[in-house]
This record gives structure tokens, sequence and C-alpha cells, in this order.
């Protein structure tokens, strides 16, 4: 019984986020950041899910497995993703002004996912690397 609570439990959770597409006044967006925290602390696999305008801002998603996910449209505004695992995710059109990172850039030039990215010493240059196995260096013009 406690594993089957434990779904109702995650279904409840999802239905607060995916609530904030019809409704997303304060209270709805509290109460699913809350839910998306509380989702991710619980170790549940945000992969593969389509999340497109929902909202979560100040969720807390460090770590968080969100491979294949749907963003497209989502606010991050505030939302902590340090170390978040985003390969795949689709986030053509989201807002961000999150805590971990200010500005989120977009490289073209990889023909497959890029599962890694690294900073030069002095901070002028970032290499990209993935399935498609090529090394990028990119000069950081920011």
């Amino acid at each position: 019984k406690f594993v089957n609570r434990s779904a109702e439990l995650q279904d409840f959770l999802f239905k607060q986020v995916y609530s904030t597409r019809q409704r997303a006044d304060d209270i709805s967006i509290k109460r699913s950041a809350n839910a998306m925290t509380l989702l991710n602390l619980s170790k549940v696999s945000l992969s593969g899910l389509d999340l497109s305008g929902t909202y979560f801002n100040g969720a807390i998603l460090m770590n968080a497995i969100m491979q294949e996910t749907n963003l497209d449209g989502v606010d991050l505004t505030d939302v902590q993703l340090n170390g978040a695992f985003l390969i795949g995710a689709n986030s053509q059109s989201f807002a961000s002004k999150t805590k971990s990172q200010p500005l989120i850039r977009y490289f073209e030039g990889h023909g497959a996912p890029v599962y890694t990215l690294d900073t030069s010493y002095d901070g002028k240059y970032i290499a990209s690397g993935g399935e498609d196995l090529v090394i990028r260096v990119w000069k950081d013009e920011a």
C-alpha cells in the first residue's frame, strides 16, 4: 500500500504542476514550484515529460534528471538548475532568469545532443562535446 500511496502522491504533485497551464496565479505557481521541488528531492525522474507552458518559478531542481523533457515556453525564473541533466530537453523558447544561470545561451553547431560543457581557465573559451563525437571550442564573447 505504501507504493500505491507514493504513486498517488506523485500523481497529485504532477497535477499541481500541470494545473498552471490553465491557472497561473501566484498561489498556483507556488504550489507547482513546491511540487516540482518535492518530486526532484524524491528522485523522481522528470525525463520525457511535456512540461510546456507550465510554471514552477522558484523550484529547486538541482541535479534533476530532465532528459528529453519538453520545456518549451516554460518560465524558469528563479529555478535552481545547478547540475541538472538537460540533455535533449526542448527549450527553444523558455524564459530564463535562473539563480544558477542568469543567462542561458544558445550555440549552434553540433549534429547531436551535447553532453558536456567546460570553460577555459581564463573564461574566454567554452568547449562542448557530445554524441556526434565532435569537440567544439567557442570564443565566449559575452
